[in-house]
């Protein structure tokens, strides 16, 4: 057994099973197997190793021819085995193949383990030939004995001389019977004389002769053989002998022969099977002849399998059984086994075969030999079409003829399918005249016209009738005649054209858009086309602006200055713009394997997931996170989310800005905001703003103090809503609309307002326009002093000034008045010179003058002190109260008042408490304005005046009694107004004024009491210091 060494080239699904089967399965030589999967890696393997021989299969991405040719570039020597299926090596490959090198070819089909066998003793002969051929002159019999191919020595007459073993193999006639005789014993007659005369010339001259003869053998069959001739010449240069070398390629030139019938088969199938015109029933029928002819079967049939039954539908032969009708179940059938099987069914003799000598339909049918391929019509198995005959089979259906039979029921199902079509149309005809789309026929070419058209057509052109557009040539519906050409060229090239949109015109020049479908008709000579148009010029201007939302929105996505991630429900990213990959640092495909999760850092993925859940399609959610780089800093963003469904899947588009600047400026400005507003509720006065509708948008703490409200209760109110008095919320209401219409500040130096606990407070105000930062708004801001003391003290101020200048001009005028009488009695005695003239003179009244005079200045004088102690009481700040002992001021000041006051009693009654009230060095004007106005205002002939003193609680009563008139009670409050004896009357008033605004000033209270029997009593408390905080 020899040893074999073979290089498989192939696909790697082919390698592994071949090559096993060489090495382990066969005995037709050892081999060594060496499998590679490319051409490149074959010749790198031939130039490592030796190879005896190498195999070919067609499972390569190139073909097996340019595989041959890198190897014969190579080495030219080492054989070379095509083993190829049917649909891998085309006839024409195979005979190309041969022609280029092929040492042998093996076909390969279904049967794995024979085929290989068949390899391998085809390998073994192939590289024992190659062998043979490269022996020493020693053993050239040996290996010409032993060689595959008939081999033969003749003499220069044509008697053969030798021949081998293989001889009696290719030619079947033993080496005995062969010697001695000429080879014409092997004339076919299929050569003709010249041929011979031919090679005699050929070979006397010393040529080699090689081709392919047809040769008979002894039994008388013939067989095709590769001769080769080649002359023996001496040493003279003569030529002796002739060696002839045949090798037998019947197989291969049957199979070439099988193809070429096959190959004239379909096209003759191909004619008849495309005539548009020939009824489906005669197509049928040509088909079957057609068929018969070339597989040369007798019966010819094709099936309609239905509900468990065979129908015949086209038959031709003269079988009973077998004609247009006839049905039979589907059980006692030989279709029954083609449906099953995906390639051809073939029986080459059922009376001699086991699985089919007791068939029902052998039985049936009496049919021995048989190939049948099921039919499919639009996915579904329609029947079959079958070849058959009562007579068995002496020649194989080959594998060629296989493919015949299956291309033949492929198009039986195209016709069929064809059938259907039609009848369909047909069916439609009516409903087509019908519908609101335009149907018509016409004739191609730009010469073209119209034959046939529908209502629907005369519609959409706007034609004034059917027949007016029948006239109008095709081409100049067109908007671009040039359409109508490319139309027609492509519809005759292809024979249907769908759904081409065509921009056509009315009848007026009106554009329009229509969706034309069109089929090629043929009938005998004539050519039309047949189609259907449907206005879609909405849809076509809804598609191209579709598509130029698309294209502007895709801009949009790609440059967007905002980052975009599209997202599913998981949060798995999905596409991503140029500034989402910018931002974060990663790319393109990192991100698109990323999770939103791994992105937003500010945000868990369970909360994000939540949102996405909640979030409604079409609504758009702004929330605030945080981004992570893919460094791992972050970064802020505001993001808007907003929810798509796509083809019931929901998607979500999450567009973000950075924020980082913005954030930090949201930081200053809160910064600043919070330290302006702290500047502005430490301010103590009234800053607010209000809106064009009267609404503070802004108020400080101190405006909060004054409403007695909290400023979230203030904002967004307006001083209607606000104050008890609506006169006053009028009047701020028409002063805000000024400023704001006139955009001109204004100023108010004085208006009332009324503060939540009842006071009544005085305000300066100034009032500026501006607008709302943000949105442009008109606004007023105003502030507001709150001036009622300072109003307080100008009033009193005032009082004084007046009371001031009345009382000491009423004094002077007196005080001027006596002096004047005074002057003039003095000056009448002056004038005298007479002593005793001088002596007359009355001098009586000059006292009570001079008294006058005396007295009206002394309370000129106690009236500018008591101004002057006004107006420090006025001007003192309350920090400068503290402790004043009570007993010395209180006996110091009874002793003094009792000392200007001779002709008035002034008693102290009982012991004055020796405690300090809260009050400053003016205590001791309240005690002396008591004790004189319980003196000059008591008309009694004596005035009593009794003063006392008792602690009670926290507080010092301080009591001035006298037995003057006393007070009626309506004037008891009115006796310490700042005016309260007329200006134009005697006295002023001033001193209870100072009296009451003194101890209000000290926290403490001031009033008056009837006396018992008469007169007044001026009661006053005071805080003792011992309660001041």
């Amino acid at each position: 057994m020899p040893s074999l060494r073979v290089l498989y080239v192939d696909g790697e699904s082919a390698l592994e099973p071949v090559g096993h089967y060489l090495e382990s399965e066969t005995d037709a030589a050892e081999f060594e197997v060496r499998t590679e999967a490319s051409v490149d890696d074959a010749l790198a393997a031939l130039e490592r190793v030796d190879v005896d021989c190498i195999v070919c299969g067609t499972g390569l991405d190139v073909d097996p021819l340019s595989v041959l040719r890198a190897v014969r570039s190579y080495d030219r020597t080492v054989p070379f085995v095509l083993f190829a299926d049917e649909d891998g090596a085309s006839a024409e490959t195979i005979s190309d193949a041969f022609a280029a090198g092929v040492t042998d070819y093996v076909r390969k089909g279904n049967q794995a383990a024979e085929e290989y066998e068949v390899l391998a003793r085809r390998i073994e002969a192939a590289s024992r030939e190659e062998s043979e051929l490269s022996l020493g002159p020693e053993r050239v019999e040996e290996a010409i004995d032993h060689a595959a191919d008939a081999v033969f020595v003749t003499d220069t007459d044509g008697r053969i001389e030798y021949a081998n073993d293989a001889f009696e193999g290719v030619t079947g006639f033993s080496t005995s019977e062969a010697i001695g005789r000429n080879p014409r014993i092997l004339k076919s007659g299929e050569q003709g004389q010249s041929y011979y005369e031919r090679m005699w010339n050929a070979i006397l001259d010393g040529e080699v002769w090689e081709e392919e003869v047809v040769n008979e053998r002894k039994s008388g069959d013939r067989y095709f053989a590769h001769q080769t001739i080649a002359p023996i010449v001496g040493e003279d240069g003569t030529v002796e002998k002739f060696v002839a070398i045949q090798r037998d390629v019947t197989d291969r030139r049957r199979l070439e022969q099988e193809i070429e019938r096959s190959a004239t088969t379909l096209s003759r199938l191909h004619d008849v099977a495309f005539e548009p015109n020939r009824p489906v029933d005669e197509k049928l029928e040509r088909l079957l002849e057609i068929g018969t002819e070339s597989l040369a079967f007798p019966i010819g049939y094709v099936t309609r399998i239905e509900d468990g039954t065979q129908r015949i539908v086209a038959a031709i032969g003269d079988h009973g059984l077998l004609q247009e009708g006839a049905t039979d179940p589907l059980e006692q059938t030989y279709c029954r086994h083609t449906l099953e099987a995906d390639d051809p069914v073939v029986v080459t003799d059922a009376a001699n075969e086991p699985e089919w000598e007791s068939d029902p339909a052998f039985e049936r049918f009496g049919l021995r030999c048989y190939v049948g391929a099921k039919i499919v019509v639009e996915g579904d198995v329609y029947g079959t079409v079958c070849f058959a005959s009562e007579e068995p089979r002496t020649s194989h259906v080959g594998q060629v003829q296989q493919s015949t039979v299956k291309a033949l029921a492929q198009w039986v199902g195209h016709e069929l399918e064809r059938r259907r079509y039609e009848r369909d149309l047909e069916r439609y005809e009516e409903i087509i005249e019908n519908v609101p789309v335009g149907v018509f026929r016409s004739t191609p070419g730009e010469e073209g016209t119209f034959l046939e058209v529908n209502d629907a057509m005369v519609e959409m052109f706007d034609a004034p009738s059917k027949a007016a557009l029948l006239e109008r040539p095709p081409t100049e519906c067109y908007r671009n005649p040039g359409r109508r050409a490319e139309f027609s060229e492509a519809l005759t090239e292809h024979g249907e054209l769908r759904n081409e949109v065509i921009e056509l015109e009315t009848f007026e020049g009106d554009p329009f858009y229509g969706s034309l479908s069109a089929i090629e008709r043929r009938d005998g000579e004539d050519i039309y086309f047949d189609g259907i148009l449907q206005d879609v010029t909405e849809r076509e201007r809804t598609k191209a602006e579709l598509a130029r939302s698309r294209e502007r929105l895709q801009v949009l996505f790609d440059q967007s200055p905002d980052a975009i991630i599209v997202h599913d429900s998981d949060g798995c990213i999905l596409d991503v713009n140029e500034k989402q990959i910018e931002q974060t640092g990663y790319d393109r495909d990192e991100l698109l394997s990323m999770n939103v999760g791994d992105v937003e850092t500010g945000i868990s993925l369970p909360e994000l997931r939540r949102i996405w859940e909640d979030l409604e399609p079409g609504s758009v959610l702004e929330v605030e996170g945080k981004h992570r780089r893919r460094d791992g800093s972050t970064y802020p963003v505001e993001i808007w989310v907003s929810c798509i469904e796509l083809d019931d899947e929901r998607r979500f588009l999450a567009l973000s800005r950075e924020i980082t600047e913005r954030k930090e400026r949201e930081r200053n400005l809160e910064l600043a905001h919070t330290q302006l507003r702290q500047v502005i509720d430490l301010v103590p006065d009234l800053i607010f703003a209000k809106n064009r509708d009267g609404e503070y948008i802004l108020a400080n703490e101190t405006v909060a103090d004054v409403y007695g409200r909290s400023l979230e209760e203030i904002e967004g109110k307006t001083d209607a809503e606000l104050l008890e008095s609506a006169a006053q919320a009028d009047a701020f209401r028409v002063d805000d609309r000024e400023v704001i219409e006139s955009m001109e500040p204004k100023h108010v130096p004085e208006e009332e307002l009324t503060a939540a606990d009842g006071r009544t407070l005085f305000i300066e105000t100034t009032k500026i326009p501006f607008e709302v930062a943000g949105t442009g708004e008109p606004a007023v801001l105003g502030y507001a002093r709150d001036v009622t003391e300072l109003k307080e003290q100008r009033d009193r101020l005032d009082l004084l000034n007046q009371v001031v200048r009345h009382d000491v001009r009423n004094d002077m005028q007196v005080v001027k008045g006596r002096a004047q009488l005074l002057a003039d009695r003095l000056s009448g005695a002056d004038t005298n010179t007479d002593a005793d003239a001088n002596a007359g003179v009355d001098l009586s009244d000059a006292e009570e003058h001079l008294s006058e005079v005396l007295e009206s200045a002394e309370e000129a004088i106690e009236l500018t002190k008591t101004a002057r102690d006004l107006t420090e009481t006025m001007l003192e700040r309350d920090d400068e109260r503290r402790p004043v002992a009570l007993p010395q001021v209180l006996t110091s000041r009874i002793d003094a008042i009792r000392a200007r006051y001779s002709d008035a009693r002034i008693s102290l009654e009982g012991p004055v408490p020796d405690v300090s009230v809260v009050a400053d060095d003016m205590l001791t004007s309240v005690v002396d304005n008591l004790l004189v106005n319980a003196i000059v205002h008591n008309d009694a002939a004596e005035p009593r005046v009794t003063a006392s003193a008792d602690v009670e609680d926290d507080r010092v009563v301080l009591r001035v009694a006298d037995n003057g008139p006393g007070i009626p009670d309506s004037r008891k409050a009115e006796v310490f107004g700042k005016g309260e004896t007329d200006i134009d009357s005697p006295g002023t008033g001033l001193g209870l004024y100072l009296v009451r605004t003194l101890v209000e000033q000290y926290g403490g209270d001031v009033w008056v009491e009837d006396n018992d029997p008469e007169g007044s009593v001026f009661t006053v408390s005071l805080r003792l210091a011992g309660d001041r905080e």
